[in-house]
C-alpha cells in the first residue's frame, strides 16, 4: 500500500478547514497573552513561539512512526523531510509576518 494514500485525504481536509478558519478569524482580535487553543486567534509573535514549540512534538511523532510503522527507508526519509520542511516553513512565515507586523505598528 502506498503511503501517499494516507496523506491525500487529510491534506484535503486540512486545506478546507484552514480556508474556512482563516475567513472566520480574519478580522478577529489577535491575542498576545494568555492561553489560546485556536491558532487563528494568535498574534504573529505568538504563532512564531508556538511553531518553535512544535519541534519536539514533531520529533516525538516521527520517532513514534519509526517504531510503530512498517515502512521502507525511502518512506521514512520522505516523511522526515516533509515534517522538517513543514515546520521550518511555518517558523519562517510566522517570523516574517511578525517582523512585518511589528514595523507597521
Amino acid at each position: 500500500m502506498d503511503i501517499l494514500q494516507f496523506f491525500i485525504g487529510p491534506v484535503i481536509v486540512f486545506l478546507i478547514v484552514h480556508v474556512i478558519m482563516s475567513i472566520v478569524y480574519k478580522d478577529a482580535e489577535k491575542k498576545d497573552k494568555g492561553f489560546v487553543f485556536i491558532g487563528y486567534k494568535l498574534s504573529y509573535r505568538r504563532k512564531f513561539i508556538r511553531s518553535i514549540w512544535m519541534l519536539p512534538f514533531i520529533l516525538v511523532l516521527y520517532i513514534g512512526i519509526y517504531w510503530l510503522g512498517d515502512l521502507t527507508t525511502n518512506e521514512y526519509m520522505t516523511i522526515g523531510v516533509i515534517f522538517l520542511l513543514l515546520v521550518l516553513i511555518d517558523i519562517a512565515i510566522s517570523y516574517v509576518k511578525w517582523k512585518k507586523n511589528e514595523k507597521v505598528a
